[in-house]
This record gives C-alpha cells, sequence and structure tokens, in this order.
C-alpha cells in the first residue's frame, strides 16, 4: 500500500539538497505506517534538524481545518515515527 510513495520519498530525501521538513516528515510518517519503523525515526529527527521545535500540536495549528483524512493519517504516522505532541 506505501511502496511507492515510499519510494518516490527516499529519492526526494535523498542527500542534503531542496529536500524541506516536510518532505522528511511525510517520508516519516509513510514508513512508520508501513511499519518501517526505525528508519521512520531516523527520518522524523532529521525533519526536527531542518525546523526546530516541530510538534503535532504545530501541524495542527498550522493547517487548521486538517480533518481530512489525509492529513489525519499524516498526524498518526508522525506519532508512531516519535513526532512529540506539543
Amino acid at each position: 500500500e506505501f511502496d511507492e510513495a515510499i519510494i518516490y520519498g527516499r529519492k526526494a530525501c535523498q542527500g542534503e539538497g531542496d529536500a524541506t521538513y516536510l518532505t522528511h516528515m511525510q517520508l516519516a510518517a509513510t514508513l512508520a505506517l508501513a511499519g518501517i519503523r526505525e528508519e521512520a525515526n531516523a527520518c522524523c529527527t532529521r525533519a526536527i534538524e531542518r525546523a526546530h521545535a516541530q510538534r503535532i500540536s504545530w501541524l495542527q495549528d498550522a493547517f487548521a481545518g486538517g480533518g481530512e483524512a489525509a492529513f489525519q493519517e499524516l498526524v498518526e504516522g508522525l506519532r508512531v515515527a516519535g513526532l512529540r505532541e506539543v
């Protein structure tokens, strides 16, 4: 179910170039939901390094109205990947 997203996510996050914290967060969530927790945790750490103090609460505030299923799945994946709530 997540294979294609993981392939493209890994390509987008290669190297230090243009990959943003959001790219890493999306990959971390996808990996976590796919059960690849160790890599998800590492990816989540890289996301936090790119944007200090990122938390679940920040995402929910920044994307108010994020009740959509895709956003909630992203948030759940990031919880599993180790992103803090507050």
